[in-house]
């Protein structure tokens, strides 16, 4: 996520600041990414008792500041979802710690269903790897 600047090609500059599961940032820092880890689902492999493949989905959320006109902040948000996906996709498999990644939704994030304040932008993408039923730091 730290290459997602416009001086390596992209639209927007959000890779500047990227932290792990971040909630509460100061507007100084914007904008900004989160990277947050969802449930992890282990697929049902019968044939192999040691092993197994394992699907984890993240969510890469964007915040960024307000430009008090709708459409520039939806176009700005769009970006966003753009330059993620375009990062995801020079390097699947990260640097061969991932067997597949696959994307999943995306949108607009809006501050509640009644009040459309666009607040940034939200990738989910899910990560399948393989590692050892029963230890996951192996």
């Amino acid at each position: 996520m730290q290459t997602i600047t416009v001086a390596h090609g992209y639209n927007t500059d959000i890779g500047v600041t990227v932290r792990d599961s971040e909630v509460n940032w100061d507007e100084t820092e914007l904008p900004a990414v989160s990277v947050f880890e969802g449930k992890v689902m282990p697929e049902p492999n019968a044939d192999n008792l040691t092993f197994c493949t394992r699907l984890m989905p993240v969510m890469i959320r964007v915040a960024f500041k307000r430009k008090d006109d709708t459409a520039l902040d939806a176009k700005y948000a769009r970006h966003c979802i753009q330059d993620i996906l375009k990062a995801v996709g020079t390097d699947k498999t990260f640097d061969k710690l991932a067997m597949t990644t696959n994307p999943g939704e995306h949108g607009i994030e809006y501050a509640d269903a009644q009040n459309l304040e666009i607040t940034g932008a939200s990738v989910e993408i899910i990560i399948g790897y393989h590692s050892q039923k029963f230890n996951l730091e192996a």
